[in-house]
């Protein structure tokens, strides 16, 4: 998965509460402005994952995870990276993890199954810490370089559209 489908990707879901998406209510909302129960948990669970995560140096926006070519806060230093834009926004600020824990309350059969392909691979599920460590690491494939919290999306995002198609 290249910049470009990693963007369409976050755009496509910005803005969309996998718990309601996955109980058929209007899920026109982000899990942060959301009023249900599971909703409400998740958001809980994302403030925590968002706050504790540390990326490593050079593999994305340290707020958001996004990589720094597609996150706005940041421009081409003009020496083959990215200097962060004093005063800008990032633009899919608590989007990843948004997404990840609503699929947790909203899709769990997904989350399961991410947990599990990660614990075979000798992540320590089970330590928030190891995990969030693990998930803020740099990871460079395809020719593409960022942190491994953005391919761990993109596993999980096909298994979602397994689930629910294309829209």
């Amino acid at each position: 998965m290249g910049r470009e489908q990693i963007e369409r990707e976050l755009a496509r879901w910005k803005g969309v509460c996998m718990v309601c998406m996955a109980e058929g209510r209007d899920s026109k909302h982000s899990v942060s402005r959301c009023t249900a129960g599971k909703g409400k948990l998740a958001e809980s669970e994302r403030q925590v994952a968002q706050g504790s995560i540390r990326f490593q140096d050079y593999s994305g926006c340290f707020k958001c995870g996004v990589p720094q070519d597609i996150c706005e806060s940041f421009e081409d230093n003009g020496r083959g990276g990215f200097r962060k834009i004093p005063g800008r926004e990032c633009q899919f600020y608590g989007v990843i993890f948004g997404i990840l824990y609503g699929i947790k309350h909203g899709y769990g059969a997904i989350w399961n199954s991410w947990m599990w392909r990660m614990r075979e691979e000798g992540v320590d599920i089970n330590d928030d810490r190891k995990l969030f460590t693990y998930l803020g690491r740099r990871r460079e494939e395809f020719g593409y370089q960022s942190s491994i919290l953005i391919w761990e999306f993109k596993w999980v995002i096909e298994r979602l559209r397994n689930v629910v198609g294309e829209e």
